[in-house]
């Protein structure tokens, strides 16, 4: 089985872009990859190839901070359904943690479907 990956898309306009005088607030859906496996220390996470809801979800997403940020200040990821899972975002590792009862899942569980909601700060450019 392969390693489960995570595709990011903003929600379409209005209602996926949020700024700041110094932040760009990113808001989306989540879609792990069904069938996949949990590694250890998470599912990488490519927030340059964020989605754009508005334009039939193609990549990537154009924001309006620096080329050079492919890493939030910080990212919330929350499940829209019941929440049998939580998610955390690694900063250090830049990946999706996923906890089911306060415990990490294993390496190599199996990843099932859920409707996970994100919202991402990043920093604009030149700041």
């Amino acid at each position: 089985m392969a390693n489960a990956t995570a595709t990011l898309t903003v929600n379409p306009w209005p209602k996926g872009l949020d700024q700041t005088q110094l932040r760009a607030i990113v808001y989306g859906i989540c879609a792990l990859l069904t069938g996949g496996t949990y590694t250890t220390n998470g599912i990488p996470i490519n927030w340059g190839a964020m989605q754009d809801g508005n334009f039939n979800n193609l990549p990537p997403f154009q924001g309006n901070w620096g080329p050079l940020q492919t890493q939030p200040q910080d990212a919330w990821f929350y499940s829209a359904l019941d929440g049998a899972y939580q998610y955390n975002f690694d900063k250090t590792h830049n990946t999706l943690r996923i906890n089911s009862g306060g415990t990490e899942l294993a390496n190599g569980a199996a990843i099932t479907a859920d409707a996970i909601n994100f919202c991402a700060e990043f920093l604009k450019n030149a700041f």
